[in-house]
């Protein structure tokens, strides 16, 4: 899943501070979630990009 997320992020170009301050997160938790530190929970999923319809703003 991190993996998924990382590859994402990039494709919209987003840092991992970026990323974390649209979807209202910390960045040590974008973090150890692309690194596959953590288990996410559903509602941490709801808040990543992982889909084609996820945008940059």
């Amino acid at each position: 899943m991190g993996r998924l997320v990382h590859d994402r992020r990039t494709e919209l170009g987003q840092s991992q501070a970026e990323l974390a301050e649209r979807r209202r997160m910390k960045q040590p938790a974008i973090s150890r979630n692309e690194a596959g530190g953590t288990v996410p929970t559903f509602p941490m999923l709801r808040r990543l990009p992982v889909t084609p319809h996820d945008e940059a703003a």
